[in-house]
């Protein structure tokens, strides 16, 4: 059942301590290997040796995340089957071909499907009452930032847990300020203090990865079949519902239709290249009328959208 064995950790990088304990890969063939797995302490020090299947490392190495150090770097201490070796050759070539692939579209959509975790994690940690909930939560931020960083450079981390923010340091793909606001986060004395702390460091990350994907946005120049229609939907969708909130001072309904026209502005825009109007800045909770003016804007710039491709407002009167 034993594939390999292989030593990583603090014992393979040298950054070793008093309480260090041995890192062991255990590569197995076959389920029957699960025996070799045991948890024990020797004079004091806790050791866990779980074991790795093929299938595993095969699904990292098609898919390499951040913490596969553990059999990228392991060195090994016995390997009875040269077959095995070369198993485990191909795995790390195939992990490193796609680590080193060119920094493109692909890398930070990656980086950002790493750090989406973060956003549910945040979300419960503004809404905690106590600081310790609010603490477990700032853990997890953390270690989704630090994972979607690491994505981003299409790194892995070498040296541990302990050595992480020095590896984020080297970095070259690092939002200014990200480090110290991780900082600030972990050093945090009070629910409200951890709460801004979070909120900087989100925004932050957040406005730095939609940075880069920008690079990468490939938009289209519009055509009449593109846009055939869009014009007119946002008239029947919302303008009726906006000078009903403007008669009746309903801004509910008036938040609702702007930004569910905001939306549609929004992804016509990444699709092609047109403008995307702020509708939310004609929100104002004490004057609904006020929404219905900023839709009419909007709505007069988008229909320039309609004279750059040729395309006529299909619109009639009752006679």
């Amino acid at each position: 059942s034993l594939a390999l064995l292989g030593i990583y950790g603090s014992f393979a990088t040298g950054d070793l301590h008093e309480h260090s304990d041995l890192d062991l890969l255990i590569l197995i063939n076959d389920e029957a290997g699960r025996i070799l797995a045991d948890t024990f302490l020797l004079d004091g020090i806790g050791y866990d040796l779980y074991c790795t299947t093929w299938a595993q490392l095969e699904q990292e190495a098609a898919h390499p995340h951040p913490h596969i150090a553990r059999w990228m770097d392991a060195k090994l201490a016995y390997c009875p089957d040269e077959t095995a070796l070369q198993r485990l050759q191909m795995l790390r070539e195939q992990a490193g071909a796609l680590l080193n692939r060119p920094y493109g579209a692909q890398t930070v959509a990656d980086a950002k499907a790493a750090f989406a975790p973060a956003y549910q994690a945040f979300s419960l940690l503004q809404c905690s009452e106590r600081l310790p909930e609010a603490r477990y939560q700032a853990a997890l931020l953390l270690y989704h930032a630090e994972t979607a960083v690491c994505t981003l450079n299409r790194r892995y981390f070498r040296l541990g847990t302990r050595r992480v923010f020095t590896e984020l340091s080297e970095m070259p793909l690092l939002p200014q300020e990200l480090l110290p606001q991780m900082q600030q986060l972990i050093e945090a004395r009070s629910l409200r203090q951890l709460q801004q702390c979070a909120a900087r460091l989100v925004a932050n990350l957040s406005c730095y990865l939609a940075q880069q994907e920008t690079q990468f946005a490939q938009t289209q120049a519009p055509t009449a079949d593109a846009l055939r229609g869009t014009y007119e939907e946002m008239i029947s969708n919302w303008r009726g519902k906006l000078i009903l909130a403007s008669q009746t001072e309903d801004v509910s309904l008036a938040l609702h239709a702007l930004a569910a026209c905001q939306q549609m502005l929004e992804e016509l825009s990444r699709a092609y290249a047109l403008p995307a109007p702020n509708l939310m800045d004609g929100f104002d909770p004490r004057d609904a009328s006020r929404a219905l003016s900023c839709f009419d804007r909007a709505l007069a710039e988008y229909r320039h959208c309609y004279d750059t491709v040729h395309l006529p407002v299909e619109q009639y009167t009752c006679e």
